[in-house]
């Protein structure tokens, strides 16, 4: 069961449940709906009238992610600094190393930038947005466990978590970087049996991934 917020949805604070069942959706007509936008509190009826095996009021485990995770979240920015070398040499050969561009919207004396300046306003502009991403997503991100399933919270400026049972859960995917073996936190995605189902999962750290692996052995 996936639970979604759109970034309006945050701010409105209204929640959408779909299912995923093997068969269902696979046609263009299908659907697997569950329910449309709701508040929360009337979208836990429904799911406790149609999906009581998911006792969402009783996780044995949920917790944000932990703040080193941001060590995780700044190393995925490196791309930032090779994006910006590209566009530095990139500039360079298109203009013949001769690249100056004038500024004068709030001014009569125009500012003259050169491929240097130009790279470095798209660099901090790319940069600030992606700090904003990075802030909401380790405030959004959230990892739980129940009896029968587990709770994976991701995204950004929208929201999904995702309740997995852990008896259709088929296997577990965590990387083990140096990062990662230095915060003790693991990045990665879980598979259920669907073509569709690849889930992302928050930072979870090694003690929760045996956990999963327990259970997964106990209710298979």
């Amino acid at each position: 069961m996936t639970i979604k917020q759109t970034m309006i949805g945050r701010i409105c604070k209204r929640y959408s449940a779909s299912i995923e069942c093997i068969g269902v959706g696979d046609e263009s007509d299908e659907t697997a709906q569950l329910t449309l936008s709701l508040p929360y509190e009337e979208l836990l009826e429904r799911i406790r009238l149609l999906l009581p095996e998911y006792e969402l009021d009783a996780l044995e485990q949920d917790r944000p992610v932990p703040g080193r995770a941001i060590w995780h979240k700044m190393a995925g920015n490196l791309w930032l600094v090779l994006l910006a070398v590209i566009m530095w040499v990139g500039i360079r050969v298109v203009s013949g190393g001769n690249c100056e561009l004038e500024l004068s919207l709030f001014s009569e004396n125009p500012v003259r930038l050169n491929e240097g300046g130009i790279v470095l306003g798209a660099f901090v502009i790319c940069l600030f947005l992606n700090l904003i991403r990075i802030v909401l997503n380790m405030r959004t991100e959230r990892f739980g466990m129940g009896k029968n399933f587990v709770e994976l919270t991701t995204g950004s400026f929208g929201r999904t978590t995702v309740f997995l049972q852990y008896r259709k859960l088929q296997y577990l995917e965590y990387n083990a970087s140096p990062i990662a073996r230095w915060t003790g936190l693991y990045g990665g995605r879980v598979y259920i049996l669907s073509k569709h189902s690849v889930n992302r999962s928050p930072m979870v750290s090694k003690d929760e991934i045996e956990c999963m692996r327990r259970k997964c052995l106990e209710l298979s």
